[in-house]
């Protein structure tokens, strides 16, 4: 992306600064950096994008060889993957600002911000470096005195892998004397801010987004057309009451919880379309199911009725978006504290996984269906979604 700076309303934190809106991220967990200047070369755009690709397919991996080798447990958090390895941090330190250098060689081609995802660390490092004043794009909640979940975070990463952050602590530590920059903490990046924080949920939905200062700035998300979705028979979602299930791309490996979901709502008055992904076979299932790995999410959402949702911050201001109640069932400590949103707002119900059963998920989703209040909030809510950016 490239704007003049010219265009940049002198005084931080430019409030009229034609704003990149996220798109929703197929690789949501891995990290993402823009460069934010005046018009380079296509050559120059396109060299500082395959450095990134470069690091991230190192990263890829490196993770995968340390858990093939025992190293990493299996789990599919990705919280803290793009800076967990040493590796990458290497790569930095050995390559990143020598290339940036020769790619933003003059002062005409200097970009002029960087614009970087909470979970690349190495941005961070780059913006110091080459001292271009970095911008925070917040995909998720954003922490201050007054909510500060996140920072159980840390600690639920370090059991994955024992040992982890004091090689990851010292890496940076020869990095930052390496280039004379202040010491960074890897355990800060969800509480780390800038000058200038951009947050892809409306203010409202963030707890106590009251107290968020003008460095905050909530654009609400980025609900855009896909590419490339799967052709799906949305023609039989007409004329009854549509039940959408799905848990997303990353915790999605669940038979057990979409057997559960085949007894509960199995011949019932519903039209249910369920989202399993790759890894889950579950065999012969009702005639009132609609089976696939992926389903057009945004296109299904716009006939559904009901979501039941894991509670990822995409599928969910989705869901608002589109005026649907949810019912959450989290899978990560993130996803908890957005269940337990979604109960606050009246926009839903959260469930636990230790209370799933037939007869509670039939319970919860009537509920959500027939309480004239959730349909109330949600509608509401939907108002802000689409008026926050």
């Amino acid at each position: 992306m490239c704007i003049p700076k010219a265009q940049v309303r002198p005084g931080f934190p430019l409030r009229s600064l034609p704003i990149y809106r996220r798109p929703r991220c197929q690789n949501a967990g891995r990290g993402a950096v823009h460069l934010l200047g005046p018009s380079l070369s296509q050559e120059k755009w396109q060299a500082v994008s395959m450095l990134w690709k470069h690091l991230s397919q190192r990263l890829c991996a490196y993770l995968d060889s340390q858990v093939a080798r025992g190293r990493l447990r299996p789990v599919k958090t990705d919280l803290a993957a793009s800076l967990m390895t040493r590796t990458l941090l290497s790569s930095i330190g050995g390559r990143v600002p020598g290339r940036l250098a020769h790619i933003l060689p003059s002062t005409q081609e200097q970009a002029d911000f960087i614009l970087y995802d909470p979970l690349c660390l190495w941005a961070r490092i780059v913006s110091q470096v080459l001292h271009i004043p970095a911008i925070l794009l917040c995909p998720t909640y954003v922490q201050n005195e007054h909510s500060h979940f996140m920072q159980k975070q840390p600690a639920f990463m370090q059991s994955q892998s024992p040992g982890m952050f004091d090689d990851i602590q010292s890496a940076i530590n020869d990095l930052c004397t390496l280039y004379h920059i202040p010491p960074l903490d890897p355990g800060d990046f969800f509480t780390h801010t800038e000058a200038l924080n951009i947050v892809f949920m409306p203010r409202a939905f963030q707890p106590a987004g009251e107290t968020f200062d003008e460095r905050f700035v909530f654009v609400g998300p980025s609900i855009l057309p896909r590419k490339g979705t799967p052709a799906f028979p949305l023609q039989r979602l007409e004329g009854q009451p549509t039940l959408l299930i799905s848990l997303g791309t990353a915790f999605n490996n669940r038979p057990d919880f979409f057997k559960l979901c085949l007894l509960a709502f199995g011949h019932q008055p519903w039209q249910v379309v369920l989202a399993h992904g790759k890894h889950v076979d579950l065999g012969a299932v009702p005639q009132n199911f609609l089976l696939a790995p992926y389903v057009p999410q945004l296109e299904v959402l716009q006939r559904t009725s009901v979501f039941v949702t894991h509670g990822g911050m995409n599928s969910v201001m989705e869901s608002l978006y589109f005026g649907v109640p949810v019912v959450v069932v989290p899978q990560i400590i993130e996803q908890e504290v957005t269940a337990q949103r979604c109960a606050e707002l009246g926009l839903g119900i959260a469930l636990n996984n230790a209370d799933l059963s037939v007869e509670a998920l039939q319970a919860v989703v009537e509920q959500v269906h027939h309480t004239p209040t959730f349909r109330e909030h949600v509608q509401a809510m939907q108002q802000t979604v689409r008026a926050a950016g």
